[in-house]
């Protein structure tokens, strides 16, 4: 008798209990904050240069707009310096990655290794692997390992010439315009402002200041 009491018990522990062990989570909270960055609006103008400098530019962008940054590092076999062409406006990082590495025949894959060095990356590999570590085909690719030569280069803590200057400057015009756009004025005004003190010589100097007197009206 106590044995049949104690049944619908057991089966009452068991509906609470099993769920949420069974339960799992594909992301870990820095790989989900990089899939989020993933479907921001941003815009990039750059002809000819080296797909490092490309992905520098994309994670500049996303910290011009407070929505932190994105790191990359390759896997064996991929180079960053290919060269490539991308000049989109307000397109998604998504977009904006699938346009660059797919002429190299590139993907990428969200590294989810909670606590790992890596965790948060995109690993930059060859295929189409476009986040998730399964290609279109649907086969199981083999989870690429992290080493020490394959780690992003430092950044360069040296003063710019005068075309990477050119180029920063670019870039803050183009997102203070998204600024514009979005009607968020005084965010505008801060990175035309940033342009006007921080460089100076660049070509993009006037328009600045064309649109930043045009927003103070």
């Amino acid at each position: 008798m106590r044995r049949i009491t104690l049944l619908p018990v057991l089966v009452m522990a068991l509906l609470f209990t099993l769920p949420g062990e069974a339960q799992t989570t594909k992301d870990s909270p820095a790989a989900a904050a990089t899939r989020a960055r993933l479907k921001i609006k941003i815009s990039i103008e750059m002809k000819n240069e080296m797909l490092r400098e490309v992905l520098k530019e994309i994670s500049g962008n996303l910290q011009d707009i407070k929505k932190g940054s994105l790191s990359t590092y390759p896997d064996q076999g991929v180079s960053m310096n290919s060269r490539i062409t991308v000049v989109v406006q307000n397109k998604t990082v998504e977009e904006i990655l699938d346009s660059a590495l797919k002429p190299l025949d590139l993907g990428y894959i969200i590294v989810s290794k909670p606590g790992d060095r890596y965790d948060g990356w995109l690993l930059l590999k060859k295929g189409n692997f476009r986040g998730d570590e399964n290609a279109p085909d649907g086969k199981k690719k083999e989870e690429a390992k992290a080493k020490d030569k394959d780690m992003p280069e430092k950044k360069d803590t040296t003063k710019s010439d005068s075309a990477s200057d050119d180029k920063e400057a670019k870039r803050l015009l183009n997102n203070a315009k998204n600024y514009i756009s979005l009607n968020r004025n005084e965010k505008a005004k801060d990175l035309l402002k940033e342009i006007l003190d921080k460089h100076p010589n660049s070509k993009s100097v006037d328009e600045a200041k064309k649109l930043l007197e045009s927003l103070d009206k």
